[in-house]
């Protein structure tokens, strides 16, 4: 992980809360009779999964929109 220059600390914190947040998706996934739609029923789950989608896609937003400005300044 040095040689590379990889943190160790999100790899700790995965380690850590990976196994919590499984079990707790499993014990949702069993109340709602296996039914995914309980993380959209609630208005605060709902707003951190739209927030993770957004944080999730916009380097790539970011990435398309910084090729499409050096295409067009390559053209120019």
């Amino acid at each position: 992980l040095n040689k590379l220059e990889i943190p160790y600390s999100p790899i700790i914190l995965g380690m850590i809360l990976g196994p919590m947040m499984e079990r707790n998706l499993w014990q949702s996934l069993i109340l709602s009779q296996g039914s995914p739609l309980i993380f959209l029923e609630r208005p605060l789950s709902l707003s951190l999964l739209i927030l993770a989608l957004i944080l999730f896609f916009t380097p790539f937003f970011t990435l398309f929109k910084s090729k499409a400005k050096r295409e067009k300044n390559r053209n120019i």
